[in-house]
């Protein structure tokens, strides 16, 4: 999905691809200081105290859930918002189940479905770090460090790609052997 998702977009296997250009039909995209509305002391904590505690949501704007609105957190780094922001599509993409409030105990929290995150981050690292090309990088001794530059992704991403794809023990020039 991933792949066909750059391919849909005219991005080339090995090309970075900035992932905040990318505009989906019915879906507007703003920073907290784009939405008019909030209480200076709502935006204050989202992008003060707040903001290491979230990093972008999805809200449908109907219920038929064909317009949505993305709220990302512009107070993270680029890295950081690049992956969020391609988390939130493919959720918006794949008709993931929305999240809800729920009482548990004396405190409220929100109730997620963690297979639907994961599938969700798994796509969004995919989109950012194409197989082809990290394996290629891989191969080729590149460092995590490297191929996050080229991608414009952090190390921490990179490095959960190449163990999702299978890679760590090359990139990690782990020989295995029998003993005889």
């Amino acid at each position: 999905m991933a792949q066909q998702l750059r391919k849909d977009l005219g991005v080339e296997p090995d090309e970075r691809i900035e992932s905040l250009d990318i505009n989906i039909a019915g879906v507007d995209v703003f920073r907290v200081s784009d939405v008019e509305g909030l209480t200076r002391e709502c935006a204050e904590f989202l992008l003060g105290e707040g903001a290491q505690e979230w990093s972008a949501m999805s809200v449908p704007m109907d219920l038929s859930e064909d317009t949505w609105a993305i709220l990302r957190n512009d107070k993270h780094t680029v890295e950081r918002q690049r992956v969020t922001y391609l988390e939130e599509c493919w959720h918006i993409l794949l008709g993931h189940r929305l999240t809800r409030i729920a009482k548990i105990a004396d405190a409220y929290g929100r109730t997620y479905d963690s297979s639907e995150e994961h599938d969700a981050f798994y796509l969004a690292a995919a989109t950012l770090l194409p197989e082809t090309a990290v394996r290629t990088a891989v191969e080729a001794g590149e460092s995590a460090a490297q191929i996050a530059e080229h991608f414009g992704a952090s190390v921490e991403l990179v490095e959960y790609r190449i163990k999702r794809l299978g890679l760590w023990r090359a990139y990690k020039d782990k020989t295995v052997s029998l003993n005889s």
